[in-house]
């Protein structure tokens, strides 16, 4: 057996398959959620731009984005496709961990800066493919 990415993929090939029921976030965030949204993560094998396009950043407006920003299947970047929704919104690319792209609400960014700061401390350790902050501030 090996133990490799690929392999695990060729395992979800074989899965069955099963129609679920499906929601908006603008949905899901009107029944469920009360007051201010910090963090939403979405690791949806594909679907990113479906996710983000179902969604009202108008009126429901995430701080913190976390997007996978593999394509699982090819285990190439898959951002491009979805990633302009968020910059015309006014959403700002912070940190990519190599799995995952993190995107702040510009007006968020002041005061979510010394956990970015964390964040990049954090990753540090880890090999990142980038990591952006607004105006190139280094911190």
């Amino acid at each position: 057996h090996k133990s490799s990415a690929m392999s695990s993929l060729n395992y979800m090939n074989n899965a069955k398959k099963y129609i679920v029921k499906t929601s908006t976030l603008d949905n899901v965030i009107e029944q469920y959620v009360n007051g201010d949204i910090d963090f939403v993560k979405i690791d949806v094998e594909g679907h990113e731009k479906n996710v983000l396009l179902s969604i009202d950043l108008n009126n429901n407006r995430p701080k913190l984005f976390c997007i996978e920003a593999i394509d699982t299947k090819t285990l190439g970047a898959n951002y491009s496709e979805w990633e302009n929704i968020l910059i015309s919104q006014n959403y700002i690319f912070i940190l990519s961990d190599g799995l995952n792209n993190y995107y702040i609400a510009e007006e968020y960014y002041d005061e979510m800066l010394p956990h970015i700061k964390l964040a990049k401390q954090i990753f540090s350790t880890f090999t990142c493919n980038n990591i952006a902050l607004k105006n190139n501030e280094e911190i």
